[in-house]
């Protein structure tokens, strides 16, 4: 196919005297020469020599003929033989004929071998004598010995090598569409890094891909180790080579670098040598940029190389994979040498590289399927030995398996009794055993680990992994506060852990990520909701720096920011947060996100009017997973409130008489709330502290504004409901408004100074009376919210005492419009809270009033009370 970005290389070379086009065989040299040769206008002779014709003397003949044929006359005969001596007065009366031309001419020379050493120097003086007269387009797979650097300094030649003969992805589409293959954008990546454009390749894979009756499947299968690829590639490349070099590149086929000392200890003293010589023949190697002397091979040429040596020699495979193991280890690069160690099966070695040289901190910090977890999956059960358990027991961390994690560690502590250990290898125990604690539940066994672990570090010598390991360390005292319910030593410990990251750590790390996230967490839950989304976003924004999918998590900073949202009730974009969370949140996920998520997704149900849904959630989180007391007296305040709006304030105190944290202030609040409810009397409420959290105050201040209200002054009701918009207005925290009892509701609805003031509460604010940003306006909101009378419904559910009742049953949505219109929320109002049109609503009230055999408003919310569909 035509390719004009080449074509325009060897037009840019005519215009020098040297065009040096320099490639492995397949790459497209040829037909590159022959296309823009068919577009040349001027005179352009072609040569094609192979081996024989070097040898034979016959190249300076063939030039002749090919320079006549455009009128460049000779009366010498070319000598016989190519000594340079002999050539040389020939060589310069050719010279001279071609530079008495009147315009230049163009020798494509097509070399099928290497120029032996007196061709090269012939062409140079060739070149040098012809006085521009001459252009030389030299086609060859390898460097010929011409001067190359004084032609550069010159800026006289134009060098086209294999990147510049590989074909682009676009180009790579056009040539297999000729050939009826039509790839998706995955599949075509996928061809493309196994062939890297190589023309061959692509030609083979078109071949291959069109007999294909899935083109797809077939182009992720493409490989060198078999076929027609295969095939081309061992006649044309390796079975050319002189046996010693054939055999260092088999022996170095196992390794993906050829790095200097690596290649000798695998193929002997002249390996170097051997892959320099083939690096300048171009014989499919690349050298690393910035990394002199270390080549990579081409992907299906390496894969014709492995699989020949496996045909030819299995025995030696596994050998090498372990001489590569032993010396990658030795010289600092773990990861591959546990590779090469599983490969070779020496499993212990595999784990003990895995261990001393810290691959097992990395593979706990990694947190998610990749590479690391990948190296370490396959261990055979026959697989023994103190590394092994060791390893074993990061990969039942990683699967929260407790009990597994503890009984290979119990495997190790005995098999490493008594010996000494490196201090990378006590580190990782150390850390794997307060994992194993946390997992289990046992706060105080996981500090007690990572704290002695903590110890170890200054026996570390600075290096990456040792920032991973006090990044892990902090991040897990962190996760191991929060499990004792210890906030403030969780913050510092996961703020430890973030700092850490802001001079030289690891900032895109999982731990770190998590500890923002986990911060995030902390900051929603005491109400701080500007700072916990502001964590939230820089948690996210470097998970997304270190790809890290969101099935994989951590899900804290999502979690975060549905709780957020929730609080400043955006119920949609709170939904939006939960269905990301809900990717990789699990029951046996840390605690606190673990019950936020349920928590908030409750709340979200329970403003949607779902009661049925949002109990289902609190109850299953209790059951789900085991969780610790502190958490559940969370949850269980969750569950009272839902009992509370739901019409069932003595069954509300029950469920607060089980927390088992008797200075919990939510639940003090709740029970009073409850105690109200049922039309007891409740004493003054008890001020709540600065470490309370901003709802729970929030909270006191509504509850004690219901209670002035039921004692009728409505002056201190006033007083209190202005008090609790105070403290909420700096973080936009609308949620406790929302769902504030009825009697306190219809309070600020009629306060109009009150509403004035605070016209934050409604959703479509973009700011708090202070000025300040809220959370709110940086994430979206849901601009359907209706304005601060808002509220979730408080529609018990529905007794019905006897034949006095409704003509026929009403719906669960009629029954939540009815507990709206007690309310006295509007029209409008109530479409905006249920998220429906005006005219359902209107269909809801006509049914409401048909059913109940009434006809007005007011008539069925006094007939609904009287037959105990709502509340009284």
């Amino acid at each position: 196919m035509d390719r004009p970005r080449l074509r325009g290389l060897l037009d840019d070379g005519v215009e020098v005297p040297l065009t040096l086009v320099s490639a492995p065989a397949g790459t497209g040299k040829t037909v590159l020469a022959a296309s823009w040769a068919a577009r040349s206008a001027g005179p352009t002779a072609w040569v094609t020599v192979d081996g024989d014709d070097l040898r034979d003397g016959a190249l300076w003949p063939l030039v002749l003929q090919a320079l006549h044929g455009h009128g460049v006359d000779l009366a010498d005969e070319p000598p016989g033989t190519g000594d340079p001596e002999s050539t040389r007065p020939f060589l310069t009366s050719l010279a001279a004929a071609v530079a008495s031309r009147p315009a230049p001419v163009t020798l494509v020379l097509d070399c099928e071998t290497t120029l032996p050493p007196d061709a090269a120097t012939g062409l140079e003086l060739l070149l040098r004598r012809a006085a521009g007269g001459l252009r030389l387009l030299l086609l060859t797979r390898a460097d010929p010995m011409l001067p190359l650097h004084r032609y550069r300094l010159d800026r006289s030649v134009v060098e086209v090598r294999m990147a510049d003969l590989a074909f682009t992805t676009g180009e790579a589409r056009v040539l297999l569409g000729r050939a009826g293959v039509h790839l998706s954008a995955a599949a075509m990546e996928s061809v493309m890094t196994r062939t890297r454009g190589w023309a061959a390749g692509l030609r083979f894979a078109a071949l291959a891909l069109s007999r294909s009756d899935d083109q797809e499947a077939a182009a992720r299968a493409l490989t060198g180790e078999r076929g027609t690829v295969a095939d081309y590639l061992l006649a044309e490349v390796l079975d050319a080579q002189p046996p010693q070099v054939r055999a260092t590149l088999l022996s170095t086929s196992i390794v993906d670098l050829l790095r200097p000392g690596l290649v000798e200890a695998l193929a002997g003293p002249r390996a170097r040598r051997d892959l320099d010589r083939l690096a300048r023949d171009n014989v499919f190697l690349d050298e690393i940029p910035d990394h002199p002397g270390t080549y990579r091979l081409h992907p299906l040429f390496r894969e014709l190389l492995r699989a020949q040596l496996a045909y030819e020699t299995p025995e030696q495979v596994a050998a090498l994979d372990r001489v590569a193991a032993r010396w990658l280890a030795t010289n600092d690069l773990p990861v591959e040498a546990v590779r090469h160690a599983m490969a070779g099966g020496a499993w212990d070695d595999g784990c003990r590289y895995a261990v001393e040289k810290f691959v097992v901190i990395r593979l706990l910090a990694e947190r998610r399927p990749g590479q690391l977890r990948a190296l370490l999956a396959d261990l055979p059960d026959e697989a023994e030995g103190p590394h092994v358990s060791l390893v074993r027991a990061a990969q039942a961390v990683l699967a929260r398996d407790a009990s597994a994690a503890a009984s290979h560690l119990e495997r190790a502590r005995e098999a490493f009794a008594g010996v000494p250990l490196p201090p990378a290898a006590q580190l990782s125990l150390g850390l794997l055993q307060g994992f194993e604690a946390r997992l289990a539940g046992d706060a105080g066994a996981a500090l007690s680990a990572l704290r002695s672990a903590e110890g170890l570090i200054d026996q570390i010598p600075e290096r990456p992994e040792r920032r991973d390991a006090v990044a892990l360390l902090a991040w897990g005292k962190g996760v191991a506060q929060l499990l004792a319910g210890r906030l403030d030593d969780a913050v510092e410990a996961f703020t430890a852990c973030v700092d850490r990251a802001g001079r030289g750590g690891p900032e895109t790390a999982w731990p770190v990520i998590d500890s923002l996230g986990q911060l995030a967490l902390v900051a929603a839950l005491r109400g701080q909701l500007q700072r916990a989304t502001e964590l939230a976003d820089r948690s996210l924004a470097l998970r997304q720096r270190a790809a890290i999918p969101a099935r994989y998590g951590p899900c804290a900073a999502e979690i975060a920011l549905a709780w957020a949202r929730t609080e400043a009730y955006d119920l949609r974009a709170a939904r939006r947060h939960l269905a990301r969370a809900a990717e990789a949140v699990t029951a046996g996920d840390d605690p606190l996100p673990w019950a936020m998520f349920a928590v908030v997704t409750a709340r979200a149900r329970r403003a949607r009017g779902d009661m049925e849904g949002a109990r289902r959630v609190l109850e299953d989180a209790l059951t789900a997973a085991p969780l610790p007391e502190w958490v559940r007296d969370r949850i269980r305040v969750e569950v009272a409130i839902l009992d509370i709006v739901t019409g069932e304030p003595a069954q509300a105190l029950r469920v607060v008489a089980d927390v088992a944290d008797a200075r919990l202030p939510e639940a003090a609040l709740v029970a009073s709330r409850a105690q109200l409810a049922t039309g007891a009397d409740v004493t003054d409420l008890a001020p709540l502290d600065e470490g309370t959290t901003l709802a729970a105050r929030v909270d006191l201040w509504l509850i004690e504004a219901s209670r002035r209200l039921g004692l009728g002054d409505e002056r201190a009701a006033h007083r209190a409901l202005g008090r609790s918009l105070r403290l909420a207005a700096p973080e936009t925290l609308r949620r406790p408004f929302y769902e504030a009892p009825a009697d306190v509701r219809r309070l600020l609805r009629a306060s109009g100074d009150l509403a004035g003031q605070h016209g934050w509460l409604n959703p479509t604010a973009t700011a708090p009376p202070d000025g300040k940003r809220s959370a709110t306006t940086r994430q979206g909101r849901d601009t359907r919210d209706g304005p601060g009378a808002r509220a979730a419904s408080t529609t018990p559910t529905p007794t019905v005492d006897g034949g006095d009742g409704p003509i026929e049953p009403l719906t669960p949505k009629e029954l939540e419009v009815l507990g709206h219109l007690a309310e006295l929320l509007t029209t409008e109002e109530i479409a905006g809270v249920m998220f429906v049109s005006v005219n359902t609503v209107r269909t809801h009230v006509r049914n409401i009033l048909r059913k109940l055999a009434v006809s007005r408003r007011n008539e069925a919310v006094r007939r609904a009370r009287a037959l105990h569909l709502i509340a009284a």
